[in-house]
């Protein structure tokens, strides 16, 4: 699921992603949002591979946590998202064989700086905390020798990583299509906006 992009500093985080989803198990293609902002937590939340885990994380955002800032909910996030993903697994065993990785970006309120922070929570890591340094991160790699520049070139970056995919060598494939959707948290709130649409479906 997913081709996932993102570029970070103190000031923003700027988060883009492709629009289709493809069942694992039967084929079947549909649209759905990978990134999702939360305002009352100042957060944007993203989430390649098994896409179920978002809808049932964006659920936990919106319930009584406690949490302020990305910085205060981080310590109930590993807990949680295990526990969501056990009962995934247990509802959907076929799941096990799926790998999901959750991102959160947002400004921390409780430093003194409230700076940007950002997090990845990997199921093959039992979700713990992996704190992220800023700059550019891509998902799936980009094709080898690929030249780019950032900002002006991230719809083709999308493009590059969905033909990468037709690729017989790259082993572990993923579906990419659709339009490529950009959401953009700043100190003055979040920006979405659809950069395109791709022109090749792809994946696995």
């Amino acid at each position: 699921m997913a081709a996932l992009n993102f570029n970070i500093n103190s000031e923003n985080a700027i988060v883009w992603a492709d629009s289709e989803v493809r069942d694992a198990f039967t084929g079947d293609i549909w649209r759905a949002n990978k990134v999702v902002c939360i305002p009352h937590l100042n957060l944007i939340v993203a989430c390649t591979g098994f896409g179920e885990l978002l809808a049932r994380w964006v659920g936990f955002l919106n319930y009584k946590h406690g949490a302020v800032d990305i910085n205060s909910l981080d310590k109930y996030v590993t807990q949680a998202l295990q526990e969501i993903w056990r009962s995934i697994n247990d509802f959907i065993p076929a799941s096990l064989n799926q790998a999901v990785t959750v991102y959160h970006f947002g400004f921390a309120k409780t430093e003194s700086d409230h700076v940007m922070r950002a997090y990845a929570y990997r199921s093959t890591n039992e979700f713990k905390s992996e704190f992220i340094r800023g700059g550019l991160m891509v998902e799936p790699d980009l094709p080898e020798n690929f030249a780019y520049s950032f900002p002006e070139d991230m719809l083709a970056m999308v493009q590059a990583q969905a033909d990468n995919q037709l690729r017989p060598e790259v082993e572990t494939k993923v579906h990419i299509g659709g339009e490529v959707v950009c959401t953009t948290l700043d100190r003055q709130g979040f920006t979405i906006s659809t950069l395109g649409r791709i022109n090749a479906v792809t994946g696995g």
